[in-house]
């Protein structure tokens, strides 16, 4: 009897309905497709890839010898940073730049598809990234150059793999800086099957202002 009366009050049925589509309205999106077109080819001469751990890798090689220099970018960047970099440092051995998952050509998996055991876009997943890129190229040690974010990643590498790492240069590296994230609730509900599945759509709206972010990481 209790059940009726409250079913026959029509600010319960509006709240059962909103608790409907907020529980099952995100399970009937379908999974955002087309969105990782193929980018083999768009490196132009010096591009090549390799596949790393599910992660299909676009980086540009030069020079040789035993003298190995490995390049990371920055956040927002790609191999592009290092153009002016790159000649004059193979003169002295190979040099080995490439693009971090989430930015330039490399590949964009989801994290399920990456096979290093976390997400690719992390600092875990870039440092089992990296020592798979290493491993495939047959590169034992390397000089890591980083510059701001890509600074702060080689540093996790060389704590993590120090006997690979022969020297590191940090240029104006992001050590120490948090990037804003997301809240404890904003993580549990992004961690939920609906925030999951609402994840990539909501990504998608905001690219037009997280484009402002990046103009906001550059200084002239």
């Amino acid at each position: 009897m209790i059940v009726k009366r409250i079913w026959r009050q029509r600010w319960f049925r509006v709240l059962a309905g909103l608790v409907l589509i907020v529980v099952l309205g995100p399970m009937l999106l379908p999974p955002p497709g087309g969105d990782r077109p193929p980018a083999r080819g768009l490196g132009g001469e010096q591009g090549r890839w390799i596949e790393v751990a599910g992660v299909d890798v676009h980086y540009q090689q030069f020079g040789d010898g035993d003298e190995v220099f490995v390049l990371r970018h920055g956040f927002g960047a790609s191999v592009f940073s290092w153009r002016e970099v790159i000649a004059p440092l193979a003169r002295h051995g190979r040099v080995v730049a490439y693009d971090r998952p989430g930015f330039g050509l490399t590949g964009r998996p989801r994290p399920a598809e990456f096979a290093g055991g976390a997400t690719p876009y992390g600092d875990v997943g870039n440092v089992a990234l990296l020592a798979g890129l290493l491993d495939a190229l047959g590169i034992e040690r390397a000089t890591l150059v980083g510059n701001s974010a890509g600074g702060a990643l080689a540093a996790h590498f060389a704590l993590a793999h120090p006997a690979r790492v022969s020297r590191l240069v940090l240029v104006a590296p992001a050590i120490g800086v948090t990037a804003p994230g997301l809240p404890d609730w904003g993580r549990w509900l992004g961690a939920t099957p609906q925030g999951r599945r609402l994840g990539p759509w909501i990504v998608r709206a905001l690219v037009g202002r997280l484009a402002g972010a990046l103009d906001q990481s550059w200084a002239d």
